[in-house]
């Protein structure tokens, strides 16, 4: 997921994290509605509109890592549906590592018609491990980092440079399954944000932290 297969994301229920929690800082920057309709109607070299949504859930299947569940859909039709992982490097908790999982049964879980709160009863046997990618917290609500596409149909998969912001997210293809699709997509905010419940009583929203700082920055 970076992801720009793009879905809903959620995770779940952790219990027991204590200081300062990356995961969330990044779940607080990704989650909610993402589009590229004001760059295509820019008129840059995409001609597709696409809709990314990430929203948070809870699956104690996938514990005790938080969860991912994200969806795409591509000129208002969804296409894509994942669920994935969400977790701290052990070296570096600047460094976030994302795992995907795809659906074993599409007629069950249909892009489009799956009921998040359905998602608790998930089985890992209802999954397969699918692709991975990588992020680093470079400071103030932005990541930085790679990930696939994966698409069990064709012979390669995508390869994405993201960059993730409150607002905005970048993804820019490094190696393109078909060379006919534009190979990059700047995607805006277009929703409101779905936080997770699962938060310290003091975590500090990393996008509203920044906004703050931004409001006390006067011109010279």
């Amino acid at each position: 997921m970076t992801w720009l297969s793009i879905v809903v994301i959620c995770w779940p229920l952790v219990i027991g994290i204590s200081g300062h929690d990356v995961v969330l800082d990044f779940m607080f920057v990704v989650n909610g509605t993402w589009s590229n309709r004001a760059d295509v109607e820019a008129g840059s070299d995409q001609n597709e509109v696409i809709e990314v949504k990430y929203v948070t859930v809870d699956i104690p299947a996938l514990y005790p890592h938080r969860a991912l569940f994200a969806e795409s859909s591509v000129n208002g039709t969804a296409n894509n549906s994942k669920l994935g992982t969400v977790h701290e490097d052990e070296k570096s908790h600047r460094i976030l590592h994302v795992r995907t999982y795809s659906f074993r049964n599409t007629t069950k879980y249909r892009p489009g018609e799956i009921k998040l709160d359905h998602l608790y009863n998930l089985t890992l046997d209802e999954i397969e491990d699918d692709c991975s990618g990588s992020y680093v917290s470079v400071g103030n609500g932005i990541y930085s980092g790679m990930s696939q596409i994966c698409n069990s149909t064709n012979e390669k998969d995508a390869v994405y440079s993201t960059l993730f912001t409150c607002e905005h997210f970048v993804a820019s293809g490094l190696q393109i399954i078909d060379e006919t699709r534009p190979s990059h997509g700047i995607f805006q905010r277009t929703g409101p944000r779905y936080p997770p419940s699962n938060r310290q009583d003091d975590f500090v929203n990393p996008c509203e932290s920044r906004m703050k700082e931004t409001s006390h920055v006067h011109p010279v």
